[in-house]
């Protein structure tokens, strides 16, 4: 009379099938969770793009610091370009800034403060950084603080 079963062998394989799937699954996730990150980020600085073009084009260049914080975002949003400013993620804090050079004209970037954030966001961020950022401030390109 033969028992019915599987041998240790069978299970030791079986479960180790389970955990190569299991792996990739958890790899394929991570990089789905990264790149939406990413592209939270991408869609922020567009928006922020399109509102300092609108507001630079209807003002005809004249957009001023009312309150001398160095950061235009609080009057983009408050000349209605922006709902409100960028919190993506929610431990960072945006700035938009602009450099004048001699002839009085303007080159806007995008500083963002991850000082409050984890490890892994700044990880996050680090890859988004080297993308874009030329450390020039005059190229209207990211810059990370």
């Amino acid at each position: 009379m033969r028992k019915k079963g599987f041998t240790l062998i069978e299970l030791v394989v079986g479960i180790g099938i389970l955990v190569i799937v299991g792996a990739a699954a958890l790899l394929y996730i991570v990089n789905s969770a990264e790149k939406a990150h990413l592209a939270q980020i991408r869609e922020q600085q567009l928006h922020i793009a399109s509102a300092v073009n609108s507001v630079v084009t209807e003002r005809l260049g004249m957009v001023e610091d009312t309150d001398g914080d160095g950061d235009y975002l609080d009057e983009l949003v408050a000349l209605g370009a922006l709902s409100m400013e960028p919190k993506v993620p929610p431990c960072s804090t945006w700035y938009l800034k602009a450099v004048q050079d001699d002839q009085g004209r303007r080159a806007w970037y995008i500083e963002i403060d991850l000082e409050n954030c984890p490890s892994d966001v700044q990880k996050i961020f680090q890859k988004l950084d080297e993308q874009y950022d030329d450390s020039s401030p005059s190229s209207g390109r990211v810059r990370m603080a």
